[in-house]
């Protein structure tokens, strides 16, 4: 036996920005007509995608697909469709795919109120990208601008947003970054920033801690972590995290933080940068761009309707619950009465407790503080016993009575807080991720909800085999790529298909 080629295996995933066309020609048996012995009959798939970079030129040297575009090479394919979100009826969404605004499907936006925001974590949400909402600590940079030093770097901004150039490598760890202000000796610092280019390279990222008394990083750092090692997708932002610890005895420690690809692929091309940030606890979350924010999401309660309403959302869930972690909890007050909640909020002991009226409204049976990603759902119509609540599709706790809620325009401070309290003591922050938020003016129904749990639910459950192909040719153009497959299915002795 003779082994022609080895074929290694590549999986990719293109979303509806990269994906110009589908074409997918499934066959059908015909009554009449036969194809002569060893005819072949064939499905046929074309796939049309932007080609950003020359990402599928066959003779670009840089494209990680190199040497993979030919004729002849098996091409197994899969369809992921999105929930339909024209079901949903009139109301707020916000997916967090793309930024923090809540838009109506006439085209209305509302953007959470000034310094209240929450860092966009593209890339790990339910579907896209998702918002962390966690106490957080200030941001030690000190310069909120990127400073570069030498002729072999050039800084620039142009409609997609702030980038650099470097020339070549002639310059080492100190020539770009963002200076910091002093740091704490024995203390876990950790640096972030979302990069973008148009081609993958290795990374160069690094957090430079210098002492009265050290000479250098190693004496002064006592460990160092990173990710990721390389920029992988391009045309997408990738954010890069180094977290390192100054050691005890370090005098006066300062750090430096540098952002500079050390790798030749990457030499004379933009790299942009974004939300760049310093803090001293490990992985915080609740800054953007440099500006210290109190890490919470809170939009005007306008977009609330206070006599009937759905609140529904994916969260991921904490796991330590050692004090209450709130979805959302709003204080009203009447003019004679006393203070009214209306909220969700995870208890001490994992379990789900929805404020209407009331503290402790409706509790779940079962706790779900698992860190695993949930779809929650509010349904209420004031001054009725129709309150549900809901997690993963199911109803898991109603009201017994009529409830209502005395003053529907007194809500604490007229804002409605995404992910922590909305009081002035112990904000309880949900301390995890939140995605998919869905806020609309009537109570949904029990069919409605599941129909948005299934349509919601990760990509991954919903792919739809399109079936194995073999390709027959590629084409690329400047801004266009398109391959053509078929299954090259031999039936011997069957009627044609067509």
């Amino acid at each position: 036996m003779k082994i022609l080629e080895f074929f290694s295996s590549l999986q990719e995933i293109y979303l509806s920005d990269d994906l110009v066309e589908v074409r997918f020609l499934e066959e059908g048996e015909s009554g009449s007509g036969s194809a002569g012995l060893g005819g072949a009959v064939t499905n046929e798939l074309t796939v049309r995608l932007v080609n950003r970079g020359g990402r599928f030129d066959v003779t670009n040297p840089d494209s990680p697909l190199r040497e993979l575009l030919r004729p002849n090479r098996r091409v197994r394919a899969w369809l992921g469709v999105e929930g339909a979100k024209h079901l949903w009826g009139e109301g707020w969404y916000a997916p967090f795919d793309r930024d923090l605004t809540l838009s109506r499907q006439d085209g209305t936006v509302i953007e959470p109120l000034p310094d209240h925001v929450v860092t966009h974590r593209p890339g790990e949400g339910r579907v896209g990208g998702a918002v962390a909402v966690e106490e957080g600590t200030e941001n030690l940079l000190a310069s909120k601008e990127l400073r570069g030093v030498g002729n072999t770097v050039t800084l620039g901004e142009d409609e997609i947003g702030k980038y650099f150039i470097k020339a070549d490598g002639s310059i080492g760890w100190a020539g770009l970054g963002f200076p910091s202000t002093s740091v704490q000796a024995g203390e876990y610092y950790t640096f972030s920033v979302e990069i973008m280019c148009d081609i993958p390279f290795e990374l160069s990222i690094d957090s430079n801690v210098g002492a009265d008394n050290y000479a250098g990083n190693d004496a002064t750092r006592e460990s160092l972590t990173y990710y990721p090692t390389s920029y992988s997708t391009p045309g997408k932002w990738q954010k890069v995290v180094v977290t390192v610890k100054v050691k005890a005895d370090a005098q006066n420690p300062r750090a430096y933080d540098t952002l500079l690809p050390n790798d030749p692929a990457v030499y004379g091309r933009k790299i942009y940068y974004r939300n760049w940030q310093l803090e001293q606890k490990p992985f915080a979350t609740s800054f953007v761009d440099g500006t210290r924010v109190t890490g919470k999401l809170e939009y005007l309660q306008s977009i609330w309707n206070h006599a009937t309403g759905t609140f529904a959302a994916w969260v991921k869930t904490p796991t330590d619950v050692t004090t209450d972690r709130v979805l959302t909890l709003q204080w009203a007050r009447d003019e004679v009465g006393p203070d009214t909640r209306f909220g969700i909020r995870m208890n001490t002991s994992g379990r789900f407790v929805v404020s209407y009226g009331s503290a402790d409204t409706l509790i779940t049976a079962d706790s779900y503080n698992d860190g695993e990603w949930h779809h929650v759902v509010l349904t209420w119509v004031d001054g009725t016993a129709d309150i549900h609540f809901y997690v993963d599709g199911e109803r898991v706790a109603s009201a017994s009575e009529p409830i209502s809620v005395s003053n529907p325009g007194g809500r604490y401070r007229g804002v409605i807080p995404i992910g922590h309290r909305g009081y002035t003591y112990n904000d309880q922050w949900w301390n995890s991720l939140i995605d998919e938020l869905l806020i609309l003016p009537y109570a949904a129904s029990e069919e409605h909800i599941a129909r948005l749990y299934a349509q919601t639910r990760p990509l991954y459950d919903e792919w739809v085999p399109l079936g194995v192909f073999w390709s027959t040719d590629w084409d690329s153009e400047e801004l266009e790529a398109m391959v053509r497959a078929r299954d090259r299915m031999e039936l011997l002795r069957r009627t044609t298909y067509e």
